[in-house]
Formats: C-alpha cells, structure tokens, sequence
C-alpha cells in the first residue's frame, strides 16, 4: 500500500508538472517546453502502466506475508533448534513489481554441523536465475571476484505463488566474519540479499525483508548525443535507512569499466549526465560521465544498497542492480570490422601471469559453471577444451547465454567443467572465441579444485586426565586441510595453536588427517574450552574454504 501511494504522488507531480508546463509553452512558444511535455506525459503513462502491475501482484504478496507472520509467531521446535524469544515485527514491506522478485522472508536454523538458511520469495521474472556466492570481495576495477559460487533451485512453497530455496553452510569459527549473498537475477536486473555467515548468540533467526523503492528514467535503454549535456537518467531511490548508490559504466570501446559515483544518502534524487554534467547543476546531486567526444557503446549498472544494522541478524543488506543500454545517436560501431576480444572484467581473479585463475569448490560433486564473456562485432562462438596429459583435450559443454536487448557487441557463454579423480587439484582450461569474419583469440583459465573442510566430530576429542589436556582433532577435505586448535582460558584469554604436518597422521586412503596437542593445566588459570579447526590451503597460500570447528566444553 505504502508502494502505491508513492506512485500516486508521482502520478499527481508529473501532471502538475505537464499542467504548467504547457501554460509556459502557450505563451512562449518554446519548443523545447513541448518536447517536456511529451516526455512527461510518456512518464505519467508509464507511471499508470506501473501501478496496474503493482496491482496485479499486491494480493499474491500479502497474503504470503500473512503467511510469513503467523509461521513466525508460532514455535519453531526440533532436536537442533531453539525456539526464538520473541515474535518478528508484523510490518509488511513494500511490494516491487518492477523488480524481477519480490524477498519475502530469511532464516537460518542451526543445525548439528552448521547453519541452514531458507528464504522466500514471489518471483516476477521468467528467466529469474538464483545465485549463492560465498566470501564476496570488490577488486580495484570494482567488479565483484567470489571465492566460490553456485546456482540454485526455487521450489513452490506452501502458500500459493511462493517460492523457497534452501541451502546450508558449515559453521564459522567464534570471532571470525564472513557473509554470503544470495542473487535473484536476469540479465537486466538483480536483487542481492546479503546475509551474515558469522556465529551468532541466537540460535535462530527469522527475518522479514524490507524492500525500498528504486526506479530509473528511462527503464531500458539510452539514446544520445555525444559532446553535448545530454541529460542521461534520473534515479530515484526512497529508503528509511542507510543508503549506498554506485554506478558502473562498462565502455565497449575499450573493454574498460569505470566507476562513476558512489555516495551514500538516506533520500535519494539522482540525475547522471552523459559526456559532461551541466556548469550550474547542483553537484550533489548530479554525477559525471568523462567520456569523450567520441562514440560509446555499453551499458551502465546502476546499484542502490539498504545498509541496516546486523545485531546477529540473518541479513544486513539488500541491494538491486538495474542494467542501462547506451547507444549513441548515429550507431557508430565503437570497434573496427571484424574485431573480436575479451572484456577487461571477469568473474576470474586475474593470476600474476595474465591467467584467469577461478576457485571451484566441488563438494559433493557439483560442477563448476563459469562465465566467459566476448567483445565482438557480428556473430561469435566459443569453443574450450581441458588439457591433460599427453596433448589430450577434452571437450567442454559452453552453452550461450541470451542477451538480446542487452548489447549486441557483448557476447555471453558458459561452460562447464569438473574434477574427474578424487585427487585431481586443478585443470587448465582454453577457450577460443571466433567470430563469422574469422578472427580468433583465445583464452586460458586455470581451474583450481577443493572440497570444503570439515571436522569430524565423532573422531575427535578433548580430554582431560592426570592434569593434562589433550586434544585430537580428525578432518576431511581436499588439498588435506591444516589443524589448528584453539583453547580458551578462565580470564576469557583466546589462543590458537597449529598441529604441525609432521605431527598429524594421514589415513591410508590419504582422504582424513588427524593430529593432537596436549596441554597442561594451571590451577590458576585453567582451560576452560577447546575447539578443533580445519581450513585447506592452495599452492599459493590462499585459503579455500571456511575454517570448520567444533567445540568441547571442559569447565563451567
């Protein structure tokens, strides 16, 4: 409801504003008055276009957040789950019809070996793919790199138009922070929830998601001048928290991307500006695009951020990312016939030789799916194979991903891959990119395989006898993964301590790894908590996965 009358006061401005404006251009005859007029009467229809879909998913959204409430209020009861203290605020948040999903709800349930989350969601979108990456991090150009991602499943859930997906992650060490983000996307639009992967006093939470109204001008796509102040888009964005808002322009030219703005309100009316903003805009609330005089092609994401406090929630952000097409006026191809390359972006962490190095976790067996995309003019494939030994090349399944509407410079693929052997570490992948003129670059990728951590609590111990404190610890995973382990004394002091690897035994099928400290203690001080600890490491010294524990109380 809240939605709607946002678009109401919308609705009522714009034809006010058309009101006036054509008093103006009856007594002055400006031209450029009546060209506002027509592209303010286009937004009134669009914003009566809007409020008609809002209508047509309002009910669906309700009722499952009635849903959602009343589950909320009830107890929660299994042999892993404590059930919550008090109920979940009952407001409801705004529905988002123009988004491609509307979240409804989040929540982790601890289990014996970590956490479980759930949330739900009413998807708007046919193509709507979802997304689980872990341990997100911003590289310089400010393209997301993740350690580790994979795609989900949606699932119906109980209440009518509702969906679910559900997923499960080890616990983390006490202390240690990590998050994890789980996307709702299309190829125009994403929805990230952003959720707290960390220990928590809680031992359950349920969280109810509150969207914010984000909307751009215009929708799709851009057409525009170059050199001159071509106004770009307005961005409006309404939050009653914390606000983040970033914007990327990938130039197709170049292959380059650049970070345009990135400022942080709590009410947000944004206008961005092609090539040079206007000398007398207001500069706080007009963004710069330096792009030249000459011709750009690509596109632009426009990125806003919920940023509430976390107080051992579940989730701490919601972000939506809504994709702009730029075309210059004349059509001018901003690459020369027959021009085929790769982006300077990726979804790969770039290694020190120029390789494109992607960390796959195959736990349980799961592929790898990885996203290769091309620059090219005119039609273009993607061929890659796996080298092995002996000059043998295995071929790759690379399926084209459909960007119509996007850019038609920009190819996109996915191709699969995956460890064939229990010990198979890595696999080094080429990928070549032809295009219909003949033109050929080629690619590598270098794959590297672990299969996440785990302790192995029904084989591991703290024991204390005869004033000593010994501790064993027995782990799998793929590279073997170190031992640690961490003891806590009675004045709260925290110290970990490695097994070193010639103090650990390997298990005849070179699957476990098992090793043990012992400890004496002080009367004064005593030990009062052990916990076990395993984390895998690569050839380059970088980490794996998460660190898994346990933890054996000795003393109260």
């Amino acid at each position: 409801m809240t939605k709607t009358l946002f678009h109401l006061k919308d609705a009522i401005l714009v034809s006010v504003l058309i009101f006036v404006l054509n008093k103006l251009s009856a007594v002055e005859g400006d031209i450029v008055l009546e060209q506002k007029v027509i592209q303010l009467q286009a937004k009134q229809a669009d914003l009566e276009s809007r409020l008609q879909r809002q209508e047509e998913i309002t009910q669906t959204v309700l009722k499952a957040f009635e849903s959602v409430i009343q589950e909320t209020t009830e107890n929660h009861t299994n042999e892993n789950v404590v059930t919550p203290t008090s109920a979940l605020p009952t407001a409801l948040p705004l529905p988002m019809s123009e988004f491609v999903v509307t979240p409804l709800q989040v929540r982790r349930d601890k289990m014996a070996t970590g956490y479980q989350f759930t949330i739900r969601y009413v998807p708007h979108a046919q193509d709507l793919r979802i997304m689980y990456v872990f341990d997100a991090a911003m590289a310089a150009t400010h393209y997301e790199i993740y350690s580790s991602y994979h795609e989900l499943q949606g699932t119906p859930d109980e209440v009518d138009g509702v969906m679910k997906v559900t997923f499960e992650k080890a616990f983390l060490p006490q202390g240690q922070d990590a998050n994890g983000y789980i996307y709702f996307t299309t190829e125009a639009e994403r929805v990230g929830i952003k959720i707290y992967m960390g220990p928590s006093a809680d031992d359950i939470v349920d969280t109810t998601i509150q969207m914010t109204d984000f909307s751009l001008t215009p929708p799709d796509h851009l057409v525009y001048q170059p050199g001159q102040n071509t106004e770009m888009l307005w961005v409006n964005y309404s939050s009653w928290a914390g606000v983040k808002m970033e914007a990327m322009m990938l130039d197709l030219s170049t292959g380059k991307a650049k970070n345009i703005d990135s400022l942080q309100y709590s009410f947000y009316f944004r206008t961005f500006f092609i090539n040079r903003a206007s000398q007398n805009a207001d500069k706080s609330m007009a963004g710069e695009i330096q792009t030249g005089t000459y011709n750009i092609s690509g596109y632009m994401d426009i990125t806003a951020a919920n940023y509430t406090a976390r107080n051992n929630s579940a989730v701490e952000i919601i972000q939506v990312t809504k994709r702009l097409v730029l075309r210059p006026e004349n059509q001018t191809a901003p690459f020369p016939e027959g021009f085929i390359g790769f982006p300077r972006f990726s979804w790969f962490r770039q290694g020190a030789d120029g390789t494109r190095l992607y960390q796959c976790n195959v736990t349980g067996g799961v592929p790898c799916l990885n996203r290769m995309d091309i620059l090219s003019v005119g039609p273009a494939q993607l061929t890659c194979v796996e080298l092995v030994q002996n000059a043998v090349h295995i071929p790759l399944s690379v399926t084209p991903t459909n960007l119509d509407g996007f850019d038609h410079y920009l190819k996109r693929f996915v191709f699969t891959v995956q460890n064939r052997t229990a010990q198979q570490n890595s696999s080094t992948v080429l990928c070549s990119a032809t295009n219909s003129t003949g033109f050929t670059v080629v690619q590598r990728v270098d794959i590297v395989y672990f299969v996440q951590a785990r302790i192995l609590r029904d084989r591991s111990s703290a024991i204390l006898q005869n004033g000593n404190l010994t501790v064993q610890c027995n782990a799998i995973g793929f590279p073997l993964p170190n031992l640690y382990v961490y003891v806590e004394k009675r004045n709260k002091s925290y110290t970990y301590y490695d097994i070193l690897r010639n103090q650990t035994t390997i298990s005849s099928d070179g699957a476990e790894v098992s090793g043990e400290l012992t400890f004496e203690q002080n009367p004064d001080r005593p030990i009062t908590k052990a916990e076990c600890a395993a984390v895998n490491f690569d050839t380059r010294g970088e980490s794996f996965s998460e660190l898994s524990f346990d933890t054996f109380t000795l003393l109260s």
